[in-house]
């Protein structure tokens, strides 16, 4: 067994079973033949959400993954800040697929409780305090102190997980920061959400092990099983293309090299939003790594790449998106993009006002991501 391996079934052996998968189609959606596709990945239940412009059959696709703490009901549920289009919008005008990918979903209970997420659980945990950056992201969203405040701050956990959860906030700390009371009648359902989808991807990545593909990494086996059930769809498997915001966007530096590896005339391009390249020791805060979190992603003994290291190759683009007020997330696609480059490769970086996960524009990234092929936009 190489060191890699041993390393990895090490890891594995962290991992608790993940609860129920969440995926589901919103309601608001019209014109498309939209399922919710349940297999096995691995050895865990997972899930994606399907949509495909009504009739249209053989069209390419494209993987919409979450960020951390967030799942796959209701999609597509997020907008793009010009024009504020959903992904189904893009997907209908250009006739390919979206796939809304969800990460396992993991519960944490109560707080305080064991820690959440993939990594082994510690025990009881004293509740952090509520910075002001977490506090601020409800704050925008709209939430305010007054009858329906909580139900503002549930609305938006998902999309303020990832600038909350660095810190390991509990949920009903945070309610009570931004409404002025503490909350009542929260289920489990409601505190273990705040946690629930985190992708895992492979912590140690080094220059000794290079970039992690291996076919025992639970989210190749999911990727490996959902390509399987797209085939069964009658959708063109020859053409797929990543996306996603965040530690969605982590996902996506990861899995299209992984499967550009695997699949190199299929994986031609991705389009990163808000997440880039983390290395070790250069300065960038992100947050907690979900195995250990006392270190943050990348930070670890044996850590030197979040989420990859970048690996030259041939005909992979990247498409870099984020927003100028999305602090060192910002400064991460700045250093993909440097690294790309460096390595010889096609990348295209856009940056536009906005803070984290306010992607500008969705249909930029399919134009990117096409490059002018018909790939993509062909369809």
């Amino acid at each position: 067994m190489s060191v890699l391996s041993v390393m990895a079934a090490g890891l594995m052996a962290t991992i608790p079973t993940p609860s129920a998968p969440k995926c589901s189609i919103s309601s608001q959606i019209s014109g498309f033949d939209s399922k919710v596709l349940s297999f096995k990945g691995g050895k865990y239940d997972r899930c994606a959400s399907l949509i495909v412009p009504s009739g249209k059959k053989n069209v390419p696709v494209v993987f919409v993954g979450h960020g951390s703490g967030g799942n796959q009901e209701g999609f597509p549920k997020m907008r793009d800040q010009s024009p504020g289009e959903t992904w189904a919008e893009v997907a209908m005008r250009h006739g390919f697929a979206a796939v809304g990918v969800e990460a396992p979903q993991f519960s944490s209970g109560p707080s305080p409780g064991p820690a959440p997420g993939p990594g082994p659980a510690p025990g009881p945990t004293p509740p952090s305090p509520v910075p002001a950056d977490c506090e601020n992201c409800f704050k925008t969203a709209g939430c305010t102190k007054g009858s329906s405040c909580v139900d503002c701050c549930k609305s938006n956990q998902a999309k303020c997980a990832s600038t909350c959860m660095k810190n390991h906030v509990a949920f009903p700390a945070v309610v009570e920061a931004v409404c002025g009371e503490p909350p009542a009648n929260l289920t489990v359902s409601d505190q273990s959400t705040w946690h629930g989808g985190q992708w895992l991807i492979p912590e140690i990545q080094n220059d000794t092990t290079g970039i992690v593909c291996d076919d025992d990494q639970p989210e190749i086996q999911y990727f490996d099983a959902l390509i399987e059930q797209l085939k069964g769809e009658g959708l063109d498997t020859s053409r797929l293309f990543f996306t996603g915001c965040s530690m969605g966007s982590a996902l996506t530096v990861w899995a299209a090299q992984c499967y550009h590896k695997k699949m190199p005339s299929a994986v031609t391009a991705f389009g990163t939003q808000s997440t880039g390249l983390k290395v070790k020791g250069d300065g960038l805060n992100l947050p907690a790594d979900n195995y250990n979190p006392q270190y943050k992603w990348g930070e670890c003994p044996e850590c030197k790449y979040f989420p990859a290291p970048v690996v030259k190759t041939e005909g992979l683009k990247a498409c870099i998106n984020d927003q100028t007020d999305d602090f060192d997330f910002y400064k991460s696609s700045q250093a993909l993009d440097a690294a790309w480059k460096a390595a010889g490769m096609k990348s295209n970086a856009t940056y536009h006002s906005g803070r984290h996960c306010q992607t500008y524009s969705f249909n930029d990234i399919v134009l990117c991501m096409d490059d002018g092929t018909g790939r993509l936009t062909g369809a």
